[in-house]
């Protein structure tokens, strides 16, 4: 593999899914490399972005599992009772967590704050590293630029 290291893992952006990957890949042993716009700064305390995930039991266990659960103020837990579910294309229906016997379908985190959970637990875990995405002058068919850490890595 021409000196490659076989234990590398490089993953693209540092969203909540980015960084739910990184953290057990870490925890495995594996060196994972995190390439992202923006910066370490600002992973650890991101900006409201008005997105609220919903998150089913078994996402929190996950969450849970990979020690980001904990990481999350009580206070940004918010419950999810009932919800209504539809395509757009048909009336739907309605769910409540008392058919289930439970008080909750799941709960409501906001975007960010999963995303800064996560962070801190890929910061806590080492071997990661974190490389910034530059910008490139050249751009992409649909006129959005490249970024020049792809020309490196193709290269």
């Amino acid at each position: 593999m021409n000196g490659a290291n076989p234990r590398n893992v490089l993953i693209v952006g540092a969203g909540p899914v980015g960084l739910c990957l990184a953290r057990p890949l870490a925890a495995y042993g594996l060196e994972v490399d995190i390439v992202e716009r923006q910066s370490e700064e600002t992973l650890a305390e991101p900006v409201l972005d008005g997105r609220e995930i919903a998150l089913s039991h078994g996402s929190m266990n996950i969450l849970e599992r990979l020690d980001i659960w904990r990481r999350i103020p009580t206070a940004e837990i918010h419950p999810l009772r009932r919800a209504h579910v539809s395509d757009n294309a048909l009336e739907g229906f309605d769910i409540d967590a008392g058919i289930f016997g439970k008080d909750r379908l799941g709960n409501f985190v906001s975007n960010h704050v999963i995303r800064a959970a996560a962070w801190q637990a890929v910061r806590d875990t080492p071997p990661y590293a974190f490389i910034p995405m530059p910008r490139s002058r050249r751009s992409s068919a649909k006129g959005k630029p490249f970024p020049s850490i792809w020309r490196t890595v193709a290269n």
